[in-house]
């Protein structure tokens, strides 16, 4: 740079040296440099005419003569005799600087966490300033950084340059440092608290706090952890610990208190002034949505107001609930709009084609849904789904598995029973080896595609000679095959149902009535029933039937369970057709299925219930029956 400088210099001197002798030759003429002032000089256009480097101009604002280096303009009447270099480089502070943030990212000093730096070098025009190698919009002396509350290692980096480009450096490391929040958490793994029982809740680090966000629920010492029930509901426990340096943290996790299942012995029976879903079903491989809306809850009784809650209360062996797997329950997606979204509509007729298919909607949530019934909210409605498909399903090995489902509800609280079932294979009630399926026989040997749909209606007498079942739909006035009257004809049912089922018999019905109450009567969500509007049926029991005039008429009816494990049979109250003419009777009230046995010339046995009651009777062969498959 300097060699470059001297050149330049000595060109220079020769310049005036032959202006001095020309001048001597010439006195009234001189030679000039163009005389510019530093706005005009700027005007020049060097930066883009390669022959523009060497340019000479004389600056009238400073009285100097500059040159065009390539990159900018350089004054030279300063020091004739070449740059100066830059020296003595320094950034004050010139030691490390460290700072220290509390764990909310305040500064421990006290100010805004700012450090102001100065650079200072003999000879320097300007400086550049860099903070982990990026450059930054400062080009004086001095530079102000603001620290981030990150811990970690910062660059502050600064560049003196001089006119003739000469440049120095200096750099200054700056340590920060945070204070760590701590990592807290509830390593007790209880989400549900049975009603009467205590909890000793527990949390890493020792020493913390412990509140409860519902103390009409559930207590919890604030010391020891120990949560005391109060009532059914849930309530938010918290865990929260303060370190040393003052840096807070907390976990959260709601706790259910549900009723003791163990416990429950007439409980968990219907309300008997709403309508209810008693059940829910999946076939093995679904998982989707079912939905529970019990109407009303508000107008049918003051009882039923107030808070509810439903929680899973027992599984079978068969669900794999430590990897996972299990029930969700949730109240989010139930409103009119999320609803209508799904083609679902409880106060319009929707055609089945625009309702949306329940696999497609999947249920996040947890074990326990909750909600409250008032002037706004005078339903109970919540979704219940599956984790995952029945793993290893098998018609006769593994066709079904079961948990139950509890609903609290009122002031004080009563408690409903909800019957869950996932598999559609044929499965053992109460003992023995006959095995029932869970849906009724449609035509031509085919199943319905729902536990809840009636299928069709089949007799047990036949005109005299007749050896092929005539089954007849479930709705309708119109029949084909046109109907016949014979309370003498005889023939097995056998040949009515699906390839290896039969017709139950007297004794094998008898087996589902083992027990007094030990069937309820309701609705049951099965992804067909749940996401249509509930209508009168056609033979006008209100609340009653979806679908009501189509041959996938849908209705209430009733659960029978084995009260000791849970597995549970749905039957559609789809009403029968009478003997005389045909004329569909008592739909959406009565359940009648036909048993494959007789004691009477003219009469034949069936199951019969209605809403509070179930038995089996006899009556004409030549009414049309429902028909239950077993196997």
């Amino acid at each position: 740079m300097k060699t470059t400088n001297y050149i330049i210099t000595l060109l220079l001197i020769l310049f005036f040296s032959m202006n001095n002798v020309f001048a001597q030759h010439q006195l009234i003429q001189g030679k000039k440099l163009p005389r510019l002032t530093t706005v005009q000089r700027d005007q020049i256009d060097v930066i883009n005419n390669n022959n523009a480097k060497g340019q000479l101009i004389f600056n009238m604002d400073n009285n100097c003569i500059e040159y065009w280096n390539g990159k900018k303009w350089i004054s030279i009447c300063a020091d004739i005799g070449g740059c100066m270099e830059i020296k003595d480089m320094t950034i004050l502070p010139n030691s490390t600087v460290t700072k220290a943030f509390d764990c909310n990212g305040d500064a421990k000093q006290g100010n805004d966490g700012t450090v102001g730096f100065k650079a200072t070098a003999a000879e320097a025009e300007y400086y550049e300033w860099y903070v982990d190698g990026v450059k930054q919009n400062v080009t004086t002396d001095t530079f102000t950084y603001i620290l981030p509350n990150i811990a970690g290692t910062h660059s502050i980096y600064a560049v003196a340059i001089n006119p003739c480009d000469t440049v120095a450096s200096a750099s200054v490391t700056v340590n920060i440092t945070r204070d760590t929040i701590p990592v807290v958490s509830i390593t007790s793994s209880e989400t549900i608290a049975l009603f009467g029982s205590n909890l000793n809740m527990t949390g890493t680090p020792s020493g913390g706090l412990w509140t409860s966000s519902a103390e009409s629920v559930a207590t919890i010492d604030s010391s020891t952890g120990l949560l005391v029930t109060q009532s059914l509901g849930v309530t938010y426990i918290t865990y929260s610990y303060t370190d040393s340096n003052g840096c807070t943290d907390y976990e959260t996790r709601p706790i259910v208190v549900q009723p003791n299942v163990l416990e429950i012995t007439d409980d968990g029976t219907p309300p008997t002034d709403v309508i209810t879903y008693v059940g829910a079903f999946w076939r093995a491989g679904e998982t989707g949505e079912r939905i529970i809306r019990i109407k009303n809850m508000y107008g049918s009784n003051a009882a039923n107001r107030g808070p509810w809650q439903a929680s899973v209360a027992w599984y079978d062996s068969k669900w794999n609930t430590s990897d996972g797997d299990g029930i969700v329950l949730s109240s989010d997606m139930v409103d009119e709009i999320s609803l209508a979204e799904r083609g679902i509509s409880y106060s319009t007729l929707i055609q089945d084609i625009m309702i949306s298919d329940a696999e497609n909607h999947q249920v996040t949530g947890g074990p326990y849904a909750v909600g409250i019934v008032d002037e706004n909210h005078q339903d109970i409605i919540f979704r219940i789904g599956l984790k995952s498909p029945l793993m290893d399903y098998h018609e006769i090995d593994n066709p079904a598995r079961y948990a139950v489902v509890l609903l609290s509800y009122g002031t004080p609280a009563k408690i409903q029973k909800i019957f869950i079932r996932q598999g559609e294979g044929a499965d053992i009630i109460f003992g023995g080896i006959t095995r029932w399926s869970p849906y009724n026989m449609n035509d031509n040997k085919n199943f319905v595609e729902y536990p809840t749909q009636a299928g069709h209606f089949y007799q047990y007498g036949y005109q005299q000679g007749t050896t092929t079942p005539r089954p007849y739909p479930p709705v309708g006035t119109t029949l084909y095959p046109s109907w016949l009257n014979d309370e003498q004809g005889s023939y097995s049912l056998a040949n009515a149902c699906k390839d290896g089922y039969r017709t139950p018999v007297h004794s094998e019905m008898n087996t589902i009535l083992q027990a007094n109450g030990n069937s309820f009567s309701g609705y049951y969500a099965d992804g067909f029933f749940d996401r249509r509007q509930i209508v009168a049926s056609q033979t006008g029991v209100a609340n009653s039937a979806v679908s009501a005039t189509g041959n996938n008429v849908a209705y209430i009816g009733r659960l029978f369970f084995n009260p000791t494990n849970n597995v549970t049979l749905f039957f559609p109250a789809a009403g029968y057709r009478t003997g005389s003419s045909g004329t569909l009777s008592t739909a959406g009230n009565d359940g009648c299925y036909v048993a494959n046995s007789s004691s009477l010339s003219n009469r034949c046995d069936f199951l019969n219930f209605w809403g509070s009651g179930a038995l089996i009777s006899m009556w004409p062969r030549s009414n049309g029956y429902s028909l239950r498959p077993v196997r």
